[in-house]
Order: structure tokens, then sequence, then C-alpha cells
């Protein structure tokens, strides 16, 4: 296999894979059936809702290339953009989105009774025949418009009835918008103030239009809430593309193809732009530097004709003659542009296989980053997909993960990353998203070097210098702790429920002005302060009530333990005392007794003694007595 052709086909190959663009055409189609305003019409109001959303958003992002259009169903009346199809009304017509179609959607939503005010002109609620009606979306969206991208999104209920007849009418159609490459999404409308005893009563029905519905879109959804619909709509829209398309490589002469897809990404604040005033328009900036003349000399007048050739210096330096300085090694080396490039430019873009860990030794504290998910290219290089699924089911059954050099770009260095898989069965608890948005795969995760891994030891010592051990909780507090932190966590984390405040208040403005309604900066700063979920615990009012109860617990168990540890101390301290006193206390009363013993001693012999000197004084006496008698 040679290198530079195969390098050659990859990159030819890969310019045709990350090309889109061209206009979008969408159509909102929403079911205006009496299943859809049972109990209060919190079903249709939720659909327009959502509908007016999307306007909304398509409006602010200003992309001419998109265009929609609004279709009712299952109305009484007909309008003639609907080609007099019966129980069919075209609300708006395929084309741009203004402010001014917004605004009459929140007059409407806005309105006491929202099915009267479109009463005056839908009529009311009729029965009409979704395969007539597929076959209107269609050609709403291939004449007169050229679209690259097609989509068709039905707001129904599983509560309507629909024939047989119907049904089959409908499959064909379908047939048909697939191949023309229209894209059909059906989101299903649940009132939970409805009982469920209401609904049991058309059990059988539901379940069957249910499974149709499902065959019209696989990946069917129900939802019951604007969040939970809103989130719906954002999944289908968001484009399942690779950003890039690398090379795999397992071996010498032996790789495949895979894509990287990017599941989440830092969005910043975008740099603000000079717009006229009275057209909106925006308008372009450029800048010219001149040099300025020194002291003394006089400026530099132009040149009379512009083209003629300027007489270059004999100092002026051409770019071959450039040098640049690095540091290699501790020298000072002086290399060309060519060589700085090349010294760049460790190696080629790709994924190159170092070996496989098992998936124990990956540790939390191990990831630098969000991981990018991947996933093989067949157009690029056949038997992509088997060679992926065979490393992936190996994996998965060895539990191993695949340690692997990355390298993104051609200027980049290599990076250091574990390919850990994922299969769609293995969910975690409490994720809120679909099931249909897990797929089975690799999951590229950037782990740091051996020289860029910290270690805690010296920042886990513990007190008085690193000499003895952390104090022990027992167990009441490790409890009461475990208490207080569950009532603080969020079981259903997900990152929509995060938003950050200063992107919020910019597309708050920029909604606003794209809509033309009045925007009051004070107010929507004390809004957000209110709806700041990024706020600190210790600072919001909320979750300190919330864990107001758990924290007192947990205070008073530690207060209760460290009077406790506190008595033991004095208890400690004074039967320390108590002993020491009883101690010199025994040593004092021995000390007596020893002098006592001692003292007695000494009186018995200094007697004898005495004695014994006064007896021969005595006699010394008694005989000088007796010579001088003599």
């Amino acid at each position: 296999m040679d290198d530079s052709n195969g390098q050659q086909q990859w990159e030819g190959e890969q310019q045709s894979i990350v090309y889109e663009g061209g206009k979008k055409g969408r159509i909102f189609v929403i079911n205006y059936g009496a299943e859809m305003f049972a109990g209060n019409g919190f079903r249709f109001r939720m659909a327009l809702q959502a509908v007016r959303n999307q306007i909304s958003d398509i409006c602010c992002m200003g992309n001419w290339g998109e265009m929609c259009a609004v279709v009712f169903a299952n109305t009484e009346r007909t309008n003639d953009k609907a080609e007099n199809i019966d129980n069919m009304f075209v609300f708006r017509e395929m084309g741009t989105m203004d402010a001014e179609f917004v605004k009459g959607l929140d007059d409407l939503l806005s309105g006491a009774d929202l099915r009267h005010s479109l009463d005056t002109f839908l009529g009311g609620s009729g029965i009409c025949n979704w395969a007539e009606l597929l076959y209107l979306c269609q050609k709403l969206l291939r004449y007169g418009h050229q679209f690259r991208k097609k989509f068709i999104h039905i707001f129904t209920t599983d509560q309507e009835r629909i024939s047989s007849k119907t049904m089959d009418q409908m499959r064909r159609r379908l047939d048909e918008i697939g191949n023309a490459g229209i894209d059909v999404g059906v989101f299903l409308m649940d009132d939970p103030s409805i009982a469920q005893e209401e609904e049991q009563q058309n059990e059988k029905n539901a379940a069957t239009i249910s499974d149709f519905w499902a065959e019209v879109d696989p990946s069917l959804s129900r939802f019951s809430s604007p969040a939970e619909l809103q989130s719906g709509l954002r999944l289908k829209n968001y484009a399942l593309r690779s950003t890039t398309s690398l090379p795999f490589k397992m071996g010498d002469n032996f790789e495949f193809a895979v894509g990287l897809y990017y599941l989440i990404k830092p969005q910043g604040k975008p740099p603000a732009v000079m717009m006229d005033t009275e057209t909106g328009e925006r308008i372009e900036q450029r800048v010219h530097y001149l040099v300025a003349p020194r002291e003394g000399e006089a400026p530099e007048e132009m040149p009379a004709e512009e083209g003629r050739e300027k007489e270059t210096p004999a100092d002026e330096v051409f770019e071959g003659e450039l040098g640049f300085s690095r540091q290699v090694g501790g020298v000072e080396v002086v290399l060309s542009r060519a060589e700085l490039e090349k010294l760049r430019r460790l190696e080629k873009p790709g994924i190159v296989v170092i070996g496989f860990k098992s998936l124990h030794l990956l540790k939390d504290s191990h990831r630098m980053g969000t991981a990018v998910f991947v996933y093989p290219i067949e157009s690029v290089i056949s038997g992509s997909s088997a060679l992926y699924r065979a490393l992936l089911k190996r994996c998965l059954d060895k539990q191993l993960f695949v340690l692997v050099r990355y390298t993104h770009k051609t200027n980049t260095p290599p990076k250091l990353c574990a390919l850990v898989p994922q299969s769609a069965d293995q969910i975690p608890s409490g994720c809120t998203l679909a099931r249909e948005y897990f797929y089975d795969g690799f999951h590229l995760v950037e782990i740091p070097f051996a020289e860029k891994s910290r270690s805690m030891e010296k920042r886990l010592l513990p007190p008085e210098g690193g000499i003895g051990t952390w104090p022990l909780a027992n167990a009441d507090q490790v409890e009461a702790a475990k208490q207080f932190v569950k009532k603080l966590t969020n079981t259903k984390f997900s990152p929509d429920d995060f938003a950050n405040p200063v992107l919020q208040q910019h597309y708050k403005a920029v909604e606003m002005v794209a809509l033309d309604l009045p925007f009051d900066s004070e107010q929507f700063k004390k809004e957000a302060a209110e709806n700041d979920k990024l706020i600190p615990y210790f600072k919001n009012p909320t979750f300190e009530q919330r864990v107001a109860k758990e924290l007192e617990e947990f205070a008073g168990i530690c207060e209760t333990i460290a009077e406790t540890k506190e008595k033991g101390k004095r208890k400690s301290a004074k039967t320390e005392k108590e002993e020491e006193e009883r101690e010199e206390k025994e040593e004092e009363e021995k000390g007596t007794k020893k002098r006592k013993k001692r003292g007695e001693t000494t009186d018995g012999g200094d007697g004898q003694q005495q004695k014994g000197r006064n007896g021969k004084g005595q006699t010394q006496r008694n005989k000088t007595q007796r010579g001088t008698d003599g």
C-alpha cells in the first residue's frame, strides 16, 4: 500500500465529508381536532407555544436561508393556500419568518379563550385525511423553493381515531416522502391533568395509533410538559454530523475511518458589532495605519501614480532571509520559516492505538476535559463499520479501554487519550435524555501524561505539620452528612437546567431587538438574579430553607459530639489531676513514714551512746574519787 497515494485519497475524500449548507424548509403541522382541546386545552396550547418558540429562535438567528410554514389539520374550514383540500388550513405559507408573525402568536397565546380566537377563521374542529396532508406538505416543500434540507414536524395525540384505510395511504405516501429526502418528526402531546380512567376507555385505540405514529417516526417521543417538548425539539433539530474525519491506525498499513462528534462545547458571548440605528444594517470599519513622521522631517508625500513601482531600500530584508530564534535543548537555534513549520508538525492527524487497559484503572480524576464521541465512516474506507463493531464488542466483553495517541490537526501536539466503550443498553440511572440518543460506540477522553498528574498527598496531610492523623467522624456524623448532601443533590441532573445569566441576558436582548419588543435591562437583571441556579448554596435562601432541618441536625450532632469530647477532655484532665494529687499525697505519706522511721532510729542510738558515755564517765569519776580518798 502506497502511503502517498493513500494520503492523497484520504485528503480528497475528507473534504467532501465536512461540507454542509444550503436552505432549510420546515413545516409545523398542529392538530386542531377535538382531542387536542380535551380538558382545558393543555395539549394544543403547549404545541402552539413550542411552535412560537421555534419561530422566535429562527428570527433571532437571522438566517434568511431557513423558511417555515404553519399548517392546522382537522379544521372545519379550508383556504386557497391549502389547495382547497378538506379540513386543512395553511395558517402561514412557506417563507421567511418575521417579528409581526411572532407577535400575532403571542397575542393568541395571551388571550383568555384561545380556541374562540382561532375558531373565527378556522371554524372549529373537523376530521382530515392525513395522507392528503402529507401530500400537501410535500407540495409546499417541492414547488417554488429549492431546499437542501426538508423537515415536517407533526404535533398531535394518540387519542384520535384514524381508519386503517388512511393508515395504508399514509404508508405509501411516506415512501414517496422518504425518497424525496424529507424528515418527518412526530410529537405526541399528553395532558397530565386528565384522569387516567378517561384515557383508558380508548386504550386499545390509543395503542394502535401510537404504533402507527411510531412507524411514521421511529424516534417517537411523548411529552407532558413544555420543557420536555422544547428539549425534544432541540434534539430533533440538532445536526448529528461529524466535525472532522480521521484515520484510526491499529498497526502498520491497517487503518479505518472514524468521525468525531462533539457532544458539548463552551458557548461564549459573541463580539459586539456596529450597526446603523436607522436601517439596522451592519457597518464595516476599516483601519489604515500610516507611519508618523519624525521630528524635523517633512511628511511623506503620496506618489502621484499609484501603480508606480517602489524602489527597494538597500537594507530591506526579504522573506527568505528572515530567521527565527528558538531554544532547543538549551541551545539557541536559528530556523527558517519552513523549518519552523516542520518543527511544529510532530505527527500527522489521526488516532494511533498504543495498547489496552482495564476499565477499573481509569479514574474520574484522569479526565482532562469533555468527551468526544467516535463513530466509523463507511463512505471513506469500506469495512470501517465492521472493524469498529468488532473492536467495540471485544472491549465491552473484556471490560477494557483503548489507550491511543490522538492528533487533531497538523499543527497541534499529540494527546494521550482513552477510548471508553459505551453500550446503548447501559443507560445511567436518572438520565433525562431519550433512549434513541444513546449509541454503541467509543468516547474519546483526554488523560494526563505522567508529568502532568498531580499528587494530593502533601495537600491532604493532617494538621500540626503532618504529625498525627485526621480526626475521624463517628457513625452519627457520617449519617447526618449523607442526609445533608442528599438533600442538596439533584438526582436528575441535566446541563439544560443550569443557564448562564450573562448569556441569557444577551439572548434576551437579541430577541427583543429581533422582535421589536421593549426591553428593561434592570428588570431582566432582577429576574435573572432570582432565577440564577449557579449561585452558591449558602447564598440562596431557597436552598437554605430546604436544608434547614438537615443543617440543624448535622450542626447539633457536631456540637453534641464536640461537647462530649470537651467533657471527656475535662474529665480526663480532672482525673489526671486527681491522680497526680493522689500520687503526690502517697509520696508525701511514704516520705513522712520514712522520716519518722529514720528519726526513731536516730533517737535510740543517741540514747545508748549517751548512756555509755555517762557510764564511762561515772566509772572514771568513781576511780578518781577512790584515789583521792586513799
